[in-house]
């Protein structure tokens, strides 16, 4: 694998996680998906070995986010070092925009009447939408 210092070229798309819950991506067999292992003392990228007929599963900010960090959001890019034609087809899962996430009921099974008429911790898909804009810098806020 190239280091970060000889990418110019060949990367395709940089260093990101997707917004909503989850994305399935069914790639071609040219590969180039790759994913940051965040479980060692140095941060690395691993490659995504295309099979065929599988498909990948990222998770997303907004999944990250309602369960409070216990699911992290999937930071991948895509590398591609084949020089040929790479097509993917993601499907990108995410709640309607004005439904309300509220990450203290996220598992709970005994959780109050009450604590569920609070929603001060709770955000729309919306509002978790536009602060991931913003966090990202595509959107001054």
């Amino acid at each position: 694998m190239k280091s970060d210092d000889t990418l110019e070229g060949n990367l395709s798309i940089g260093a990101h996680v997707d917004y909503g819950f989850v994305t399935l991506l069914q790639q071609d067999m040219v590969g180039g998906l790759q994913v940051l292992n965040n479980h060692t003392d140095r941060q690395c990228w691993v490659n995504v070995p295309p099979v065929q007929g599988a498909f990948i599963l990222n998770f997303g900010s907004m999944l990250a986010q309602w369960t409070r960090g216990k699911v992290k959001a999937t930071v991948h890019r895509v590398m591609n070092v084949s020089g040929k034609e790479r097509y993917s087809s993601p499907f990108f899962l995410r709640p309607a925009l004005n439904t309300i996430l509220d990450p203290r009921v996220f598992g709970e099974t005994d959780i109050s009447d009450a604590e569920k008429s609070d929603l001060s911790e709770a955000l729309t898909c919306q509002e978790i939408l536009e602060n991931f804009y913003k966090q990202s810098g595509q959107v001054k806020g």
